[in-house]
This record gives C-alpha cells, sequence and structure tokens, in this order.
C-alpha cells in the first residue's frame, strides 16, 4: 500500500475527476503532467539539487529517458482507463501488472537486482489476487 499504490489511487480518483470536468482524459493527463513538474522543478530548485553534472548525465541517460517514458505511457493509460473500467479495477490491474513484472524482474536479475526464483507461492499469491477481483467485479 505505501509502494505508491495509494498515492496512484488518489491520483486516478483526482484524473477522473480532472477528465469529467475537461472532459477528456489525456488533456486531464497534460494537466497532471504539468503540475508535475513544475512541482518538480520548485523541489529541485528550492533544494539546490540540480547541478550542471547531474542534469547533463540525467539528459544523456538511455535508462532515465526510458523510464520516463515508461511512466508517461502508465499515466496515460490509467487516465484513460479510470473512467472506462472505473477507479477500482484500474488501480487493480495496475497492482496486478506491478506484481507480475516484479516477479519477472526478481527472477531474471534485471536492472541490478539479485536473482530470486520465482516460487510456487508467487505465482499462486498473484492467482488468488486475480480470482479476487474477477469475484469482485462478478459478484459485487
Amino acid at each position: 500500500m505505501f509502494n505508491g499504490n495509494l498515492g496512484t489511487l488518489l491520483h486516478e480518483t483526482t484524473e477522473f475527476q480532472n477528465s469529467a470536468a475537461l472532459t477528456a482524459s489525456i488533456a486531464s493527463s497534460f494537466i497532471a503532467f504539468l503540475f508535475g513538474t513544475l512541482l518538480l522543478l520548485i523541489v529541485v530548485s528550492v533544494n539546490r539539487e540540480l547541478t550542471p553534472g547531474k542534469f547533463v548525465s540525467g539528459v544523456r541517460s538511455g535508462t532515465a529517458w526510458a523510464a520516463s517514458s515508461m511512466g508517461a505511457f502508465f499515466v496515460l493509460c490509467m487516465t484513460i482507463l479510470n473512467p472506462t473500467i472505473g477507479p477500482g479495477l484500474t488501480v487493480s490491474l495496475s497492482i496486478i501488472g506491478l506484481m507480475i513484472s516484479s516477479i519477472i524482474i526478481e527472477h531474471n536479475g534485471l536492472f541490478q537486482v539479485p536473482k530470486n526464483k520465482t516460487t510456487r507461492l508467487k505465482i499462486i499469491s498473484v492467482a488468488i489476487f486475480t480470482i479476487g477481483i474477477i469475484i469482485i467485479k462478478v459478484v459485487g
């Protein structure tokens, strides 16, 4: 819950309200990114953390560009899905995606993470979570 999912839930609820007010999910996403970028610029300026060396290395880093692109794509997908399938299912699907991707990252040792075998317990846990979401959507 504290690994960003609470923030995602609050962000997506806000996105849903924004998209209803603006009647365009993409415009809502743009505004959210604009305010986020401005807030980050203020924080970095106040803390004086943006040195020329850090800026240049960040701009030249392919990993930074890839991570930023994936983050933008994630928020765009969440913004589009939220009014379509609802905030509960949108966040639930993102959690399932995070669980599966973390299992893959651990299993393969990607991003310099120590390798950790995929166990039956991990697979069963994801399956139970997924089945729970399906039951809630079908019954509830």
